[in-house]
């Protein structure tokens, strides 16, 4: 998860491990191939595995929320000293000419 920066990577973590090809689903399949006094650990085992994975997503998923919203909150602390400078952007909204 540490190569993780944005949804879209997280959602293709998601889906290779948790999707419908993916790592622990083709998991889950096979336990019907074990001996029958093996499953319910095996069940157990790959259970936890999705739980943990599960809470990790949804805290990553949490900490790229915050960091979007403070670059979106530092953008608009940044845009409003501007303003308050007097500085003139060009091509901003209500502005026809000056820099």
């Amino acid at each position: 998860m540490a190569g993780v920066d944005d949804e879209a990577g997280l959602e293709a973590v998601r889906v290779r491990f948790l999707g419908r090809s993916g790592e622990i689903t083709t998991l889950r399949r096979g336990i019907g191939a074990l001996p029958p006094a093996e499953r319910p650990d095996a069940g157990k085992v790959i259970n936890a595995a999705v739980e943990s994975l599960e809470a990790m997503l949804t805290e990553k998923s949490r900490e790229l929320g915050r960091r979007a919203l403070d670059a979106a909150v530092t953008h608009a602390l940044e845009a409003a000293t501007v303003a308050r400078s007097g500085v003139r952007v060009r091509g901003a909204k209500g502005d026809e000419a000056e820099s």
